[in-house]
C-alpha cells in the first residue's frame, strides 16, 4: 500500500507538536516543583535541592537550605534521623517509593520538627526490628511546631507513629499511620488541626491529652488493639465525621476530669466494648452519631462527675444497651434513636438521679425501652417506648423514683410501665406530696416483712433512702425545704418513729453539705462547726424516735452512722448495735455500720474488722450462711481509692471469702456491686480464673463504687486475660 508524501509530512507536523506540548508540561511541573508550596500554600521561587542527586542524605540537604528552600527527596531508602530546619519543606517523590527508616535498635526518632513554616509531605517513615522498651522511638516528633505534615505513611515505629507536643498548632493530613507500637498519633499539649488521616492497627488511633485542645476531622481510626479515638488528661477536641469501627475498647472514649468533647456526626461501630464512651468526670456533647453492633453499648457515660449531653444519636443493634447512662451529674438524653439492642433502649444505672430523658425512640428492644436502676431518678418526658419484647418503661428497685410524663408504651409483651416490687418507688414523690399516710403504710409493711432487692440490699433501708439522698446535689440544695416537710409529718404523726428518722437524715445531709465533700483537712472551722451542730440535733431527734413504741432497725443503724460523726464511745458504740440486732438480728446496715467504726481511720484495730465478721457471721449463720463475713469486707471498699492493695492489710481470708460470696450471690445473682467487689478481691489475692471468670460476666458494667478508676479496672481485667503475665 503506498502512502502519499502529503500524509507523511502531516503525520511528521503531528508528532513535532505533541513532542512540543510534553515538553512545555514538563518544564512547567518542574517549575511548580521549583516553586516550593510554604505551610500557607504561597508560591515562592526559592531553591531547590533533590537528594540524592546533589546531596546524598536528606540531612545534609536540609544542612544546607535556607529558609524558603525545598528539599525533593527522590525514590529510594534513606538510613537517617531527619531534624527539621524552621521554613524548609521536605518532600518526597512518592511515599510509595521514598522511605526513611531507622533500626530499632537505634531508639531514635526518624523525623523530628521543633520548628514551623514546614511541609513534609509524600513520605514513608517507619522502623525496622522491634522494640519493647518502655520509652520507645516516634516516627515523626513535633515539638512546638506548627509544621504541616501531609500524604505520608507512618508504620511499624516502636512507638507513637506521630507526637505533637508543648504548642504548636500542628496540621496532619491525609495521613496513614499503620501498625505502630504505641498510637498512632499522639497529640499533648497543642493545638493540633488533623483530618483524612487513617490510624489502623496501632494500639490507639488517636490520642489527645494533657490539656491539648484539637479538632479531628473525616479520619478512620479502626482495628486498633484499644480505642480508635482517646481524650484525656483535661484536653478538649472537636471530633466530626470519624469512623472508629472494631477497635479492641471501645470507638471513641473520653476520660478524667476537665476533658470535654464535642463529638458530631461520628460512626463508631462493631467496637468490643462501648462506641462512644465517657467516663470518670469526662463531659461534652454528643450528637448525630451512629453507634451500631458494638459488644456492649451503643454510647456510655459513667463516673459520678461526668456531665453529658446527648442528642438525636442512633444507637442500635448493640449487645447491650443502646445507651447507658451512670452518673450523678445532670445528664440530658433527646431525641436519640435506641432500637433493636439485646438489652435496653436507654439504661439509667446506679445513682443517675439527675437524668433527663425527652423524645427519644426506645423500640424493639430485647428486653425493655427505658430501664431504671439502682437508686435512679430524674425525668423521662415524651419517649417512645413501644414493641419491646419486656416493658416500655421498667423501674427495677424500691429505690429509683424517676418521674414519668406524657410516654408512649404500647404494644410491648409486657407491661407499659412496670415498678418492682409494688408502689415503694414512689416514696420519694410521696414525700414531696406529702402522702404521709401512705407512707407510713409502707413503712409498716417494710418493718414487718422485712423484704430484700435484688442486690441483697433491705428495702427499709432504701426506703428511707429515697426520700432522704441527694437532696443537697439539687441546685439550689433542696434539704432544707424537705427538713419543713419532715416536720409536717411529725405533726401528722406523732407516734410514728418514721418521720423522725427522716428527719434525721435530711439533717446529716445538711450538715454533711456545709463541711463538703473534701478531706478532713480541708474543712473549715465553720464547716466544722455546722457539721456537728446539725448531727447533734439529727442525735436528739432519733433519742426521742427510740422512746416511741414501733421498734425500726433503721433507726439504731443511722446512729451508728452518727456516732462516727460525734465521736462517741465505744460504750455507746456496742450498746446501740446489740439493740439494733434486738429488733432485727439480720438487718446488713447494722453490721456495715459497725464496720465501718472498726475500720482504723475511725476506732478500730488492725485485726478488729475482720475478728467482727467472724462474730456476725457465728450471729446470722442459720439464715444468712457466710454471707455476712463478705458484706463487712466491703466496708473497706470505698475508702481504697486507686490504692486497692490495702485491702490485703485486713487480714481477711480468702478462702472464707470466696465462700462467703458464692453464698451471697446465690442469694442476689443480680448484684453488681456484689460482683464487682468478689472480682476485685480475686484478683488482689491473684486467683486468676475466678477473676477472669467474674470480668467475662460482668463485660463492662464495672461499678464506680468498686474500682472508683477505669485504670484500675482495666489493669486488673488486663492481667486477668493475659494468661503469660507475672504476678
Amino acid at each position: 500500500m503506498r502512502i502519499s508524501k502529503k500524509r507523511i509530512a502531516g503525520v511528521a507536523a503531528l508528532l513535532v507538536f505533541l513532542s512540543c506540548v510534553l515538553c512545555l508540561s514538563l518544564r512547567a511541573n518542574t517549575d511548580d516543583i521549583k516553586q516550593s508550596e510554604n505551610v500557607n500554600g504561597e508560591r515562592k521561587n526559592n531553591k531547590y535541592i533533590t537528594v540524592p542527586d546533589e546531596y546524598k542524605s536528606i540531612s545534609e540537604a536540609i544542612g544546607h537550605a535556607k529558609e524558603g528552600d525545598t528539599v525533593f527527596v527522590k525514590e529510594g531508602s534513606y538510613e537517617e534521623s531527619v531534624r527539621l530546619k524552621n521554613g524548609v519543606n521536605l518532600i518526597g517523590e512518592d511515599k510509595n517509593k521514598v522511605t526513611i527508616f531507622r533500626k530499632t535498635t537505634s531508639q531514635e526518632h526518624v523525623l523530628l520538627a521543633d520548628c514551623n513554616n514546614t511541609l513534609v509531605k509524600g513520605l514513608t517513615i517507619e522502623h525496622i526490628g522491634q522494640d519493647l522498651a518502655e520509652k520507645r522511638a516516634v516516627g515523626i516528633y513535633l515539638i512546638k511546631s506548627s509544621a504541616r505534615i501531609e500524604d505520608c505513611r507512618v508504620r511499624n515505629i516502636a512507638g507513637n507513629g506521630l507526637v505533637a507536643r508543648d504548642g504548636g498548632q500542628p496540621v496532619i493530613k491525609n495521613c496513614l499511620f499503620e501498625s505502630n507500637g504505641l498510637q498512632g498519633i499522639y497529640l499533648y499539649s497543642c493545638q493540633a488541626h488533623v483530618e483524612y488521616n487513617r490510624c489502623n492497627e496501632n494500639k490507639n488511633g488517636i490520642v489527645i491529652s494533657q490539656k491539648a485542645n484539637c479538632t479531628l476531622k473525616s479520619n478512620q481510626c479502626c482495628r486498633n488493639e484499644e480505642c480508635g479515638i482517646y481524650i484525656c488528661g483535661g484536653a478538649t477536641c472537636t471530633a466530626e465525621s470519624n469512623i472508629c469501627n472494631e477497635n479492641g475498647h471501645s470507638g471513641i472514649t473520653l476520660y478524667e476530669p476537665n476533658t470535654t468533647g464535642m463529638l458530631a456526626r461520628n460512626e463508631a461501630g462493631k467496637n468490643q466494648l462501648n462506641g462512644i464512651k465517657f467516663t470518670d468526670g469526662a463531659s461534652g456533647i454528643a450528637e448525630r452519631n451512629i453507634c451500631r453492633f458494638n459488644k456492649i453499648n451503643g454510647i456510655g457515660v459513667s463516673g459520678n462527675w461526668s456531665s453529658v449531653t446527648l442528642r438525636e444519636n442512633t444507637c442500635s443493634d448493640n449487645f447491650q444497651n443502646g445507651i447507658l447512662l451512670g452518673t450523678r451529674q445532670t445528664t440530658v438524653a433527646e431525641k436519640n434513636v435506641c432500637v433493636d439492642n439485646r438489652y435496653a433502649g436507654i439504661s439509667i444505672y446506679a445513682y443517675a438521679s439527675l437524668a433527663k430523658l425527652s423524645g427519644n425512640i426506645c423500640s424493639r428492644n430485647k428486653t425493655d425501652g427505658i430501664w431504671f436502676g439502682l437508686y435512679a431518678g430524674g425525668e423521662a418526658k415524651d419517649n417512645v417506648c413501644t414493641e419491646n419484647e419486656r416493658n416500655g418503661i421498667y423501674i427495677t428497685s424500691v429505690w429509683s423514683a424517676p418521674k414519668l410524663i406524657n410516654n408512649n408504651c404500647q404494644n410491648n409483651k409486657g407491661q407499659a410501665l412496670c415498678i418492682e416490687p409494688g408502689d415503694f418507688g414512689n416514696a420519694r414523690l410521696m414525700f414531696v406530696e406529702e402522702k404521709f399516710d401512705e407512707l407510713e403504710k409502707i413503712a409498716s409493711q417494710l418493718r414487718l416483712q422485712n423484704p430484700r432487692s435484688t442486690d441483697s440490699g433491705f428495702q427499709l433501708s432504701g426506703y428511707y433512702n429515697s426520700i432522704c439522698l441527694f437532696w443537697e446535689d439539687y441546685k439550689p440544695p433542696l434539704e432544707q425545704s424537705m427538713l419543713k416537710l419532715a416536720e409536717k409529718w411529725i405533726e401528722q404523726k406523732p407516734d410514728s418513729v418514721t418521720p423522725r428518722i427522716v428527719k434525721a437524715k435530711l439533717l446529716s445531709g445538711s450538715g454533711w453539705r456545709a463541711r463538703g465533700k473534701g478531706y478532713a483537712y480541708t474543712v473549715t472551722e465553720q464547716g466544722w462547726h455546722a457539721f456537728e451542730s446539725e448531727h447533734k440535733k439529727a442525735w436528739d431527734v432519733l433519742a426521742s424516735a427510740e422512746k416511741l413504741n414501733n421498734k425500726d432497725p433503721e433507726l439504731y443503724a443511722t446512729r451508728l452512722d452518727f456516732c462516727r460523726a460525734l465521736g462517741k464511745s465505744r460504750r455507746d458504740i456496742n450498746d446501740i448495735f446489740y439493740k439494733g440486732i434486738e429488733v432485727s438480728k439480720n438487718y446488713y446496715p447494722l453490721y456495715q455500720q459497725m464496720g465501718q467504726i472498726l475500720l482504723p481511720r475511725w476506732f478500730g484495730k488492725r485485726g478488729e474488722l475482720e475478728a467482727f465478721a467472724c462474730k456476725a457471721v457465728d450471729i446470722t449463720a442459720p439464715d444468712e450462711g457466710e454471707s455476712l463475713y463478705a458484706v463487712i469486707a466491703e466496708v473497706t471498699i470505698p475508702y481504697l481509692g486507686e490504692n486497692v492493695e490495702q485491702f490485703l492489710e485486713y487480714g481477711f481470708s480468702y478462702d472464707r471469702l470466696k465462700t462467703a460470696y458464692r453464698d451471697l450471690l446465690k442469694r442476689c445473682p443480680g448484684s453488681n456491686y456484689h460482683m464487682n467487689s468478689f472480682c476485685l478481691i480475686a484478683s488482689l489475692y491473684k486467683d486468676r480464673k475466678t477473676a477472669e471468670e467474674l470480668f467475662g460476666k460482668i463485660g463492662d458494667n464495672w461499678n464506680w463504687d468498686v474500682w472508683h478508676y477505669q485504670r484500675v479496672f482495666d489493669k486488673y481485667r488486663n492481667w486477668a486475660y493475659t494468661k503469660d503475665s507475672k504476678d
